[in-house]
């Protein structure tokens, strides 16, 4: 490696133009950067050979936008924290903390296409908009095969900190592009959404989202996307909690709508989505479907093997609705657990539910209302006792340890995303909310029927 000085002399900047070449290593030794480096195209790697920009190992890199709370836009230079314009580039390591913008975001060129980006293993914080956003190209034209992977994100969408915004608040990881992942990430503490993904071929999976102001993740033009193995909870802290008007209390967990107009060319309407095996705790709402703005109703889609429950629904533990003329077409609702606690609303919709199918679904408390099928199974108040005695046992037995993991998780089924859910869970000032966040998972997990299912054709609509 050949040392380079990067001080307030040269400049960060001036180095990345002047003395790194495609492919090249970039190690930044530990310390406080307040200079917000940009990665041209012009430094793009490639699939044998990546452009990587990282911590010296060891040691952690800190780049400091300055971001004092008062304004995003307050006087000492750029907005965003890393700003990405090529391929085949690596950030991993860093953090990104106080950008006047965004935190870590992408930026083309006129005529550039950005693909094969990794942001891997950075902790991203108190940023004015979104922490880790890809841009608004959810064609795919422009940025696509994008990796976000084993990030960390907390306090972001700060402009929106006094959360009355009805609309146009950021995220946390936000990705319109196509054929991404989005994978074993927390983010948590936002006012904004959590997790969104625009655009067509995207997954999230094994993400663990809590304490966010609007939507734990959210489909938004979203055509073909996948959500499996997420955790999405709240802790019921009502710092986050909505204030606008519209189902004041925690987020939603999992939403799917299409908000830009059509005629857009950045967006899709949201279809062929499929979501399975995520467990929502918490919410105003489990699972949400809008048919506000664009809409065009929940299209070619599954929603199977997932867990729901809260004591928080004040719109619907699942919810949809759809404003003529547009219709729901051939979706499917089937194996999920449905838990509603006492005061919650159980179902909701608006206009009509034709177009769904519902089948073996498990609710609780007893359900036969429009969204019940055949083969649904109702849970008593008595077998639920019996799970929580269980979690409590398991608790009180090890309540720091997560060995009981290793022997249940075959038979559980719990994996992935769920472990990390287990040690976030841990974290939480009030040690009485573990018995139940226990509970949901280990009751999901138990009820749920596995079946195989035929794989949806997905069109563009």
């Amino acid at each position: 490696m050949t040392p380079i000085n990067a001080d307030a002399g040269s400049g960060l900047q001036n180095v990345i133009w002047n003395h790194i070449s495609p492919g090249d290593r970039i190690f930044m030794y530990g310390g406080v950067y307040s200079s917000m480096p940009y990665l041209p195209n012009s430094i793009s790697g490639t699939e044998l050979n990546r452009t990587l920009l990282t911590s010296v190992p060891g040691q952690e890199a800190i780049f400091d936008g300055g971001y004092d709370g008062s304004n995003g836009l307050a006087p000492g230079g750029g907005g965003n924290g890393i700003t990405i314009g090529g391929s085949f580039i690596t950030v991993s390591n860093l953090v990104v903390r106080n950008s006047r913008e965004s935190g870590i975001t992408f930026f083309a060129d006129p005529g550039v296409t950005i693909s094969n980006v990794a942001i891997v293993g950075n902790v991203v914080s108190n940023a004015y908009r979104s922490a880790i956003v890809t841009g608004n190209n959810a064609d795919g034209t422009r940025t696509h095969s994008l990796l976000v992977e084993g990030n960390t994100v907390t306090l972001y969408a700060l402009h929106n900190q006094e959360r009355s915004a009805t609309d146009h608040w950021n995220n946390g990881i936000g990705i319109g592009s196509s054929n991404s992942v989005v994978r074993n990430n927390v983010v948590h503490r936002g006012y904004g959404e959590g997790i969104i993904l625009a655009g067509i071929g995207n997954i999230a999976e094994e993400n663990v989202v809590f304490d966010v102001y609007s939507a734990g993740i959210y489909l938004d033009g979203s055509v073909g996307g996948i959500l499996r193995r997420n955790v999405i909870y709240s802790t019921y802290d009502e710092s986050f909690f909505v204030t606008n008007g519209f189902g004041n209390g925690p987020a939603s967990g999992i939403q799917v709508a299409s908000e830009l107009p059509a005629d857009d060319p950045r967006v899709f309407l949201s279809s062929g989505n499929v979501i399975h095996d995520n467990f929502v705790i918490g919410g105003r709402s489990g699972f949400y479907y809008g048919d506000y703005m664009e809409g065009g109703g929940f299209d070619l889609s599954l929603v199977f093997d997932n867990t729901f429950f809260t004591t928080n629904a004040t719109i619907g533990l699942i919810h949809f609705d759809v404003i003529a003329p547009n219709t729901h077409d051939a979706s499917l609702i089937s194996n999920n657990v449905f838990m509603a606690g006492i005061g919650s609303e159980l179902t909701s919709f608006w206009g009509s539910l034709s177009g769904l199918s519902f089948a073996d679904n498990a609710w609780s408390p007893a359900y036969t209302g429009d969204f019940s099928g055949v083969g649904d199974i109702m849970m008593g108040v008595s077998f639920q006792s019996e799970i929580q005695k269980f979690a409590s046992a398991l608790l009180q037995a090890d309540p720091h340890s997560l060995v009981w993991n290793l022997k249940y998780a075959d038979d559980l089924g719990l994996q992935g995303a769920y472990f990390t859910f287990l040690q976030e869970v841990q974290s939480i000032p009030e040690p009485a909310t573990w018995p139940l966040l226990l509970t949901v998972l280990i009751l999901g997990a138990l009820c749920r029927k596995r079946r195989a299912y035929q794989p949806v054709e997905i069109s563009v609509k």
